[in-house]
């Protein structure tokens, strides 16, 4: 049985490097705001985290075995 580790914020620094370490072991789907370059063999599908449907949405079509949030804002002035 294939295990799907869907990373929210995938395309961000600590989800990258964790999205580059689970292909050893999972099949990995980045939710992010941002497109994923760079990601080898992940599938990337474009999500606002705010959006609660949205990601109610990513997980019933992708029905994920597990499910990482590492999305954050990275920009000081707006937080």
């Amino acid at each position: 049985m294939s295990k799907t580790l869907m990373i929210f914020g995938g395309t961000g620094f600590v989800g990258g490097i964790l999205t580059l370490k689970a292909f050893t072991n999972w099949e990995v789907i980045i939710c992010d705001m941002k497109q994923a370059d760079g990601f080898g063999e992940a599938g990337c599908v474009q999500y606002d985290i705010t959006d609660a449907d949205a990601v109610r949405t990513a997980i019933k079509t992708y029905k994920p075995t597990a499910a990482v949030n590492t999305a954050a804002i990275s920009d000081i002035d707006f937080a």
